[in-house]
């Protein structure tokens, strides 16, 4: 009751506290409405924290405001969320902003990550496109996603990176072999011969695998 009561306290501060707390309760149908009630009529700082929330409750209602977003400063959160409503409707603003010139490569790595949760055809070539580019910080990120994602097709470049990280964190590089070697013999075949390695890429094997259940 207090949380609702504050969803309409004069100060917007209070109101983005209120979203934020029904957004870490988990989804309910009441929280939902209540919570996309502030998309409109609300300060911006509300009408942008609304969406988020209801992205993270899963909410469809999220997408038009979400797609909005993905030209300003949450653009990052705002297309995670995207990906995971699957939000077909949005896979064209996507598309642009992984294919954008001047865009940020970790922008434009989670757009195309977006557009591959969708299951949008663009999102595979572009995330290939965006992985090797040669100056790349936001190769650690699509290391993790790969991960994420069990994208098979790119373990050998992700091995690769073992000896040349070309700006990609090691442990994120263990972590993401880990993951495919579940369902790929190349990748288990690669982290059981460093396993014993007396080196840092050992070191993190061993604490990668004491670590997984």
């Amino acid at each position: 009751a207090s949380i609702s009561v504050a969803l309409g306290d004069d100060d917007p501060l209070v109101r983005i506290s209120a979203i934020e707390s029904l957004a870490e309760l988990g989804p309910s149908a009441d929280a939902c409405t209540r919570i996309a009630r502030l998309l409109t009529g609300q300060p911006p700082e509300v009408i942008e924290e609304a969406p988020l929330a209801l992205g993270q409750l899963k909410d469809k209602r999220a997408i038009p405001r979400l797609t909005k977003m993905i030209h300003g400063p949450r653009a990052f959160e705002a297309m995670s969320f995207l990906g995971d409503l699957k939000a077909t409707e949005s896979a064209d603003a996507l598309a642009q902003v992984a294919e954008a010139f001047l865009k940020p490569l970790l922008l434009k790595a989670a757009a195309a990550t977006a557009l591959l949760r969708i299951g949008d055809a663009r999102g595979a070539a572009l995330f290939r496109q965006i992985l090797q580019a040669w100056r790349n910080e936001a190769r650690t990120y699509c290391v993790s996603v790969i991960g994420e994602l069990q994208l098979h097709e790119h373990v050998e470049t992700v091995i690769q990176m073992l000896d040349r990280p070309r700006g990609a964190e090691a442990k994120t590089v263990v972590e993401t072999l880990h993951k495919l070697a579940k369902a790929n013999e190349r990748a288990r075949v690669v982290l059981d011969g460093l396993a014993d390695h007396p080196g840092v890429l050992g070191a993190l094997v061993r604490e990668v695998r004491q670590r997984s259940p």
